[in-house]
């Protein structure tokens, strides 16, 4: 992470409702605008396909840019002015749209199916978009998403197949293979994805935490009701332990993680696993942005990050250790164990951990236990 300032952007996540408790806000809302009024315009805006609930747990609440935009696309889909402020015009076409509709049966959900080709971005026709409704049935794309580009496997497709395979715990390479059709016909037929990643091996192998030295930083927020699914991994830019554990531990900096091992293996906890540390900055998991502070634990490696300095036979004992007791006892799949490159915007941002980093030697490790 190179210990830079991430600042405690804050970001909220709600639980899902079901469809019966789903209206139109009765005020008048402009971008900008915060609290529960906000928050019931987003799930009316879920509901009709003109938001994801990844979308609204980047702010759940909050009037911003992502609302702005679904307002606007609802707006001109009903022939309304796309100002994007929830006004009268726009409630009005809202409850109505909620309504429920009497006059034409629903669809079976069978109509939805996965199709049996092998896709990939590129790929183009009937087949890609079958997918693309089957991601938009299972809320990872919008249907104004789709429209960008129906039948064609483009970014916002490929983005919307790797959160739907880090999902299911799969290698989330945005390629619509034999196994994510396997794991996109049970998502279809209402089964919920496994706990745990895929086949790892050693999966009853207990584990417990390490010990740890606890030096509280100030510098965190709630995680807002999100679950933790990622672990991302750093380097300081620094080979002195005691100065990375001040700079974490400044008010000043404005910058956290919930652990920092030392050189000499010493794990330090800064940050309780329950709340928000602020680690990742402005970051994206698989190629969707998402707020992956509220989702992720951090863990700071004392590394100068040059690529030239190895990383001690202690830090690595010691994140042997770690890492997989995070993994299990949150459930992480192994595809979510990333470093801080790997989820930065814009993509080359970050480098940590440095290039000489063993990934092997701590995949190795999580895959023994889960």
């Amino acid at each position: 992470m190179s210990l830079a300032v991430s600042g405690p952007t804050s970001s909220k996540s709600s639980a899902s409702t079901s469809s019966s408790s789903v209206s139109a806000p009765s005020v008048n809302l402009t971008p900008g605008s915060k609290g529960a009024a906000v928050l019931q315009l987003q799930k009316a805006l879920v509901k009709l396909g003109y938001m994801t609930q990844a979308q609204v747990n980047t702010g759940p609440g909050i009037f911003g840019p992502r609302t702005t935009a679904a307002v606007k696309a609802f707006q001109k889909k009903h022939g309304i002015q796309t100002t994007g402020n929830y006004g009268p015009l726009t409630r009005a076409a809202l409850k109505k749209a909620l309504a429920p509709k009497s006059a034409a049966p629903k669809k079976p959900s069978s109509t939805v199916k996965a199709p049996t080709a092998t896709l990939k971005r590129g790929a183009k026709g009937s087949s890609v978009l079958q997918l693309q409704k089957a991601l938009v049935k299972l809320g990872f794309m919008t249907q104004a998403q789709v429209n960008t580009g129906p039948g064609i496997f483009g970014p916002r497709t490929e983005a919307a197949v790797k959160s739907f395979q880090a999902k299911w715990h799969l290698k989330a390479d945005g390629v619509y293979g034999p196994k994510t059709r396997a794991a996109l016909e049970k998502a279809l037929a209402g089964q919920k994805p496994p706990k745990t990643g895929g086949t790892t091996g050693g999966g009853s192998t207990k584990v417990t935490k390490p010990p740890v030295v606890w030096k509280p930083s100030p510098n965190f927020n709630s995680r807002n009701g999100m679950d933790i699914d990622t672990i991302v991994l750093h380097h300081t830019a620094s080979n002195n332990t005691a100065g990375d554990l001040a700079t974490l531990r400044s008010k000043a900096a404005q910058v956290s993680a919930h652990y920092l091992i030392g050189r000499d293996g010493t794990i330090y906890q800064l940050v309780d696993d329950k709340m928000r540390a602020w680690h990742a900055g402005k970051s994206a998991l698989h190629g969707v942005p998402t707020d992956v502070n509220g989702r992720s634990i951090g863990i700071e490696i004392t590394n100068d990050g040059s690529g030239h300095t190895p990383f001690t036979e202690a830090q690595y004992k010691a994140l042997e250790k770690l890492v997989p007791w995070l993994a299990k006892t949150y459930k992480v799949p192994i595809e979510n164990i990333l470093g801080h490159k790997d989820v930065a915007v814009p993509k080359g941002r970050k480098t940590d951990p440095a290039s000489n980093f063993d990934w092997t030697r701590i995949r190795n490790a999580v895959k023994k236990v889960l």
